[in-house]
């Protein structure tokens, strides 16, 4: 089987005919390095997951009941940080590169499009026609097509996409002008304060936010989830996509409930591969990673079982990254980096660079800082990494000055390598 490229995790695509996109990619792909190398991260997850249950199975009774002691113990401790006094929503612009096409071109909307430069490259995003179809954002285009015959491309212009960022932008601020911008079309507002000034609801502010965001940019919508931590806010964004909003409750009941059912794949920092093991341990939603807790403890690192315990229970995440130990040392610099499916297309990895200097660029202005270095982080198929840097004339927050060094550095590595497949690219 071959399922690298293609999940229904994304909004608009929970009706796909997954075993149809599973064959269609299969057939496309069985024989290229692409399919072997992840062919060979089956087999080496398939080797970990063995001697995960070779480990589970030499263990005795005895061992397995101080494991569970022990997970208890972490779970009750864990609850006695339980706070549902933070309020925080995330507001999550639907389909935003092909949204904002649809905007200048409105003739798009009712036609499957692909944001990307031609069938030759991979997709930046695909609009909500398309993914009934099952055509989703990291997919090579010439697969894309297959899937979807009459697939439109339409090339990245992020001109665009800056404009209208910056227009949505300019509403989050309203609330908190300290949001956490998670990426051009993304944001995270805790509103705290704000309710309790005006006394109003996460509710009524996820409205406002979208009928806000509508208007300041001129037809575009956006879907808002609320909750008492970033993690459940993110979540809940992706439930009534597009357009619509899913405020969790804050009690510990709302959560438990909320988590019972939900799918571990839904949680941001559960990939693939994760997900797969998990499962193996018949672990396939939050409230099995909450039963099967000394499992995870006996058979995970530390700090995996942290996480995947911090998920199960709904805590973690509730404060602004700057109020924990790693976020207090005061501001040094600005990144984002995004990891994808290894490819060599040069233009899909200068459209991914653009976007995040973009991003970089954008956060400094908001956040009135200068910098005088720009760095670019690059990793290879291999896992090897790269990382180089040039020094500016002088401080800038320059979105095309920042956009054009990072694309110079990784360029630069490009003409230097002779098969450079990366599968992360960072500014």
């Amino acid at each position: 089987s071959y399922g690298s490229v293609f999940t229904h995790a994304k909004a608009g695509m929970e009706n796909v005919d997954r075993e149809r996109v599973a064959r269609v990619v299969y057939d496309a792909t069985v024989g290229t390095p692409h399919h072997e190398n992840e062919t060979r991260k089956e087999r080496a997850t398939s080797k970990r997951i063995a001697a995960m249950k070779a480990k589970g199975q030499g263990m005795t009774k005895t061992e397995w009941e101080t494991f569970g002691r022990r997970a208890d113990e972490r779970a009750r401790a864990m609850e006695r940080t339980r706070s549902g006094a933070r309020k925080w929503l995330v507001v999550d612009m639907d389909g935003f590169y092909a949204a904002c096409e649809e905007l200048y071109d409105p003739a798009l909307k009712s036609v499957p499009v692909g944001v990307a430069a031609g069938p030759s490259s991979v997709l930046t995003t695909a609009n909500y026609v398309a993914r009934k179809y099952g055509v989703r954002a990291a997919m090579p285009g010439f697969i894309a097509k297959k899937l979807c015959p009459d697939l439109v491309f339409v090339k990245p212009d992020f001109k665009k996409y800056v404009k209208a960022s910056n227009e949505s932008r300019g509403v989050f601020a309203q609330y908190n002008p300290d949001y956490i911008a998670g990426s051009l079309d993304e944001a995270y507002i805790e509103v705290t304060e704000y309710c309790e000034k005006h006394d109003t609801t996460m509710e009524a502010i996820a409205e406002e936010i979208r009928s806000k965001v509508k208007e300041a940019t001129g037809g575009l919508t956006c879907s808002v989830g609320g909750g008492c931590s970033r993690r459940l806010a993110k979540v809940c964004s992706d439930f009534n996509k597009p357009n619509g909003q899913y405020i969790l409750g804050t009690t510990r009941d709302d959560i438990l409930k909320f988590l019972r059912d939900l799918p571990v794949r839904k949680m941001y920092g559960i990939g693939k591969t994760l997900e797969r093991i998990l499962n193996e341990f018949d672990i396939k939603t939050c409230g099995d990673l909450l039963a099967k807790r000394a499992t995870m403890l006996a058979l995970f690192t530390p700090k995996a079982f942290d996480f995947l315990l911090g998920i199960a229970l709904g805590i973690g995440t509730e404060c602004h990254p700057r109020e924990t130990p790693e976020g207090s040392g005061g501001r040094k610099g600005v990144s984002k980096s995004e990891t994808f499916k290894a490819t060599a297309d040069k233009a899909y990895l200068d459209a991914k660079m653009t976007e995040l200097a973009t991003e970089v660029a954008l956060e400094c202005q908001r956040l009135n800082l200068k910098g005088r270095m720009v760095a670019v982080k690059l990793k290879r198929s291999t896992f090897d990494v790269i990382q180089r840097q040039t020094t500016l004339a002088g401080p800038t927050n320059d979105v095309k000055t920042i956009v054009n060094s990072a694309l110079r550095l990784m360029r630069n590595e490009n003409s230097i390598g002779a098969n450079m497949t990366l599968r992360l690219v960072g500014a």
